[in-house]
């Protein structure tokens, strides 16, 4: 059993074939971030939405910020 713990962050970088406006809309209704923080998120800082997360709830998380709807 692994003790390692995880962050999720984000840049702002979207991946190809994706457009700012959609991911920032799936985002909000996701988190329920409001425009400003929406804002700080995309400013090409990188920020961290999650703290000291097990590989199984990181995981989670990864899907469903790469494939939502999946």
């Amino acid at each position: 059993m692994s003790d390692s713990l995880y962050n999720i962050t984000f840049q702002g970088k979207l991946l190809y074939g994706y457009e700012q406006d959609e991911v920032r809309n799936n985002l909000a209704k996701l988190t329920k971030f409001d425009e400003k923080m929406l804002d700080r998120l995309f400013s090409g800082e990188e920020m961290i939405l999650k703290k000291k997360l097990d590989l199984a709830t990181a995981e989670r998380y990864k899907d469903i910020l790469f494939y939502p709807g999946q």
